[in-house]
């Protein structure tokens, strides 16, 4: 579901890197466009979640750890 979180807010043109910060730079227009996008992407999470297939609504690979610890 977190990488269908990811995919459908980068379509919509918002891209997480991991956590949500939010920042002085981020205007108050920049931060109503993101509650848009996610309220839209959420919409269409609970569509994969509520399909029998919700994998089917993934364009490309779930989403992994970026950092391994070292073993």
């Amino acid at each position: 579901m977190r990488s269908l979180f990811l995919q459908e807010t980068v379509k919509r043109g918002v891209l997480f890197g991991g956590p949500l910060f939010i920042s002085y730079s981020h205007s108050n227009a920049d931060i109503d466009k993101t509650i848009e996008v996610c309220y839209e992407a959420f919409s269409h999470v609970r569509s994969a979640f509520e399909s029998l297939s919700p994998a089917s609504f993934l364009e490309g690979q779930i989403v992994r750890e970026v950092f391994r610890s070292r073993r």
